[in-house]
C-alpha cells in the first residue's frame, strides 16, 4: 500500500505508525509518501478515512477504488 499525506500530518503519522511495516519513502515541503506491506483490512481503511482529505491512497488501485466507494456513500448520506 502506498499513501500520500499532506505535510501537516507527516510527522504525526511518522510518530504513530498505522502498521509495523510503515516506511516514509519520500518527503517534500507539501507531502510525504508512506508505504506498507499488508493486506488492507476494513480497519485499515477506516484508519485512513479518519484523516479525511489529508491522506490519499495511491496504490493499490483496488484499495483506492474502495476508498472512493466509501467516500461516495458518505456523500450520499451527508451531501451538500
Amino acid at each position: 500500500v502506498k499513501i500520500k499525506v499532506v505535510s501537516d500530518q507527516v510527522r504525526y503519522i511518522d510518530s504513530l505508525p498505522l502498521h509495523d511495516t510503515q516506511k516514509l519513502i519520500e518527503e517534500t515541503p507539501e507531502y510525504g509518501i508512506f508505504t506498507y506491506y499488508l493486506v488492507p483490512t476494513y480497519d485499515f481503511r477506516q484508519e485512513l478515512l479518519r484523516y479525511g482529505p489529508d491522506v490519499e491512497v495511491l496504490e493499490p488501485e483496488v484499495l483506492r477504488n474502495e476508498m472512493k466507494a466509501d467516500i461516495a456513500q458518505m456523500y450520499k448520506i451527508y451531501g451538500l
